[in-house]
């Protein structure tokens, strides 16, 4: 399975932008973003791909209603 600090998802679309590949990923019935640079692997993935979405803590910051 996953690292502790990681959740599953799916992949629900790609866009190729260019440079970057946009991923759209579903965890837990909620759908997030992620930008990945061509030239670091965006494109390795497809549609319908069970992944492991791990985000540093550092990047994390609390949202107020």
């Amino acid at each position: 399975g996953p690292p502790g600090n990681a959740l599953l998802g799916k992949i629900v679309s790609i866009i190729y932008s260019g440079s970057q590949t946009h991923y759209d990923i579903q965890i837990n019935g909620q759908v997030f973003k992620a930008f990945v640079l061509n030239a670091e692997g965006g494109g390795k993935f497809r549609v319908g791909q069970e992944v492991a979405v791990t985000v540093p803590a550092t990047a994390l910051r609390p949202l107020q209603d």
